[in-house]
């Protein structure tokens, strides 16, 4: 903003001038002097109100640079702290080699498993970003993570139907895989897929179940788990028999997974109809049983997946849907048709 003009006086008379140039001069002076003095006091008040803005700045200023200062200190000790946090995740893990995992125990200070990872990252209260996928998309590596840990459970088998009184098979429930790997190992974004869960036989048909579709995350994928079939053989945890192992028919607990529930005798063992329980990967669906046999079966419960369909002998009744994540269908017999198998799902934590 310009400041304020004063202009100048005109010329004072001076001693020896000659009268009419004195009187004229005098006459010029004397008139000019009430404007001049507005002028003065005009920039004399707007050099006040500029003290006064200048001030306000000043403090402003002083103020702002008291704000950046504390902003400065807030990121130094989020920082602090942030490096504070990776350490002590970096000391938890520090025992594990990359990607070893034992599921087959309990945690405890000196075994690892999936259990104990979880808890040890939640403890650190360092997790940077935590990804849950019930459709497929694409994961983003957050650009400050040092560690990812995935787990992923697969989708699940549906259930078998039969149109008369016989046995069907209940669908396999969804395999659970986990790893710990270096975020450094893995791209910037990775694709991740879900598989649908397989759909129950429709009624009106003696038929098997649908197995489950694969779901990944990245380049490892966990292969959907097996149908129910007729004649009463449940559904594998998994794809093929090789998981068989890990839970036959519903005895013991799965930890991966469970095998549908299965009303024959099945590689030497003894049939359990009800769905097979799991810890990780989801339940197994019932079975139904031959005959004369009216027992509704219950699926098999999952401590940290979907539970399976229960069993249905009742007529024109579905057999149960498993629960998601990961929950296999229940059978169906006298034509009620067999229960749909769960989705997958992928869990992804970064820190």
């Amino acid at each position: 903003m310009a400041y304020p003009q004063v202009p100048n006086l005109p010329p004072a008379p001076v001693r020896g001038e000659d009268f009419e140039t004195f009187a004229a001069k005098a006459n010029d002076h004397a008139a000019a002097l009430n404007p001049w003095t507005d002028d003065i006091n005009t920039l004399a008040d707007w050099m006040d109100t500029t003290a006064g803005q200048v001030d306000a700045d000043k403090q402003a200023a002083a103020s702002s640079a008291t704000a950046a200062s504390d902003s400065a200190t807030a990121a130094a000790n989020s920082a602090q702290s942030a490096s504070d946090d990776a350490d002590r995740a970096e000391s938890a893990v520090a025992t594990l080699p990359e990607g070893t995992l034992n599921d087959s125990v309990t945690a405890t200070d000196s075994t690892w498993s999936s259990d104990k990872i979880s808890s040890e990252i939640a403890a650190s209260a360092s997790v940077v970003q935590y990804d849950e996928f019930t459709a497929s998309g694409t994961w983003v590596k957050h650009p400050n993570a040092r560690y990812v840990y995935r787990e992923i459970v697969g989708a699940a088998g549906g259930g078998a139907n039969q149109t008369g009184d016989d046995k069907a098979g209940g669908g396999g429930g969804g395999l659970f895989d986990s790893k710990l790997l270096l975020a450094s190992d893995l791209s910037d974004t990775e694709d991740v897929v879900i598989g649908s869960g397989g759909l129950g036989a429709p009624a009106g048909s003696n038929a098997n179940g649908q197995p489950g579709g694969s779901t990944s995350f990245g380049d490892i994928s966990v292969p959907g788990s097996d149908r129910g079939f007729l004649g009463g053989r449940g559904g594998f945890s998994g794809s093929s028999e090789q998981s068989v192992p890990k839970n036959i028919s519903g005895f013991g607990g799965g930890y991966f997974g469970a095998t549908g529930g299965d009303s024959n005798s099945t590689f030497g063992i003894l049939s359990q109809p009800i769905g097979g329980d799991s810890r990780k990967g989801g339940g197994g669906g019932a079975a139904t049983e031959g005959a004369g046999v009216t027992i509704n079966r219950a699926g098999g419960l999952s401590v940290e997946a979907g539970n399976g369909g229960n069993a249905s002998t009742d007529a024109n009744v579905k057999g149960g849907d498993g629960q998601y994540p990961g929950g296999g269908g229940g059978a169906s017999k006298n034509d009620g048709g067999g229960g749909n198998g769960a989705d997958g799902r992928v869990r992804v934590w970064q820190w």
